[in-house]
């Protein structure tokens, strides 16, 4: 029988939450920086009207800004509340945390320049995105 131990858990949630706070606020900044620098109806008017270039435009967002799991959240919330259709703020938010280019060069390194592992998992992510986006992602 396991006991539980609270000591151990509390410093473990701690730790997570100090270590995804900062992206939390990146996130949240981000969001709010485009809330009062774009025109509210200028991401809308400029954003791709069919289904593959929606996609694609929602990895090329990924692939532009470097966030996490935690900062994409803000970020896709504001882009559906400026009216952009939801598979690019869906793409966007499924494949950024992969096809950043801080998750890049780390994968790069991580596996000592190997341009197959780097080219497989961005493949795959890009490619999961892409079918959960066009399947999901319909607008209203």
């Amino acid at each position: 029988m396991h006991s539980f131990d609270f000591g151990f858990f509390s410093a473990l949630t701690i730790a997570v939450v100090l270590e995804a706070s900062p992206f939390l606020l990146l996130g949240a900044f981000v969001s709010a920086l485009s809330h009062e620098l774009i025109p509210p109806d200028t991401l809308k008017r400029l954003a791709p009207r069919g289904r593959a270039a929606g996609v694609g435009c929602g990895l090329l967002v990924g692939l532009l800004l470097p966030t996490c799991e935690c900062g994409v959240v803000p970020i896709a919330r504001r882009l559906l509340q400026r009216g952009l259709p939801p598979r690019i703020a869906l793409t966007y938010m499924l494949a950024a945390p992969v096809v950043n280019p801080v998750v890049i060069l780390s994968t790069w390194v991580a596996f000592r320049g190997d341009a197959l592992m780097l080219g497989a998992r961005l493949g795959v992510v890009a490619l999961a995105a892409t079918l959960v986006a066009l399947r999901l992602g319909q607008t209203p």
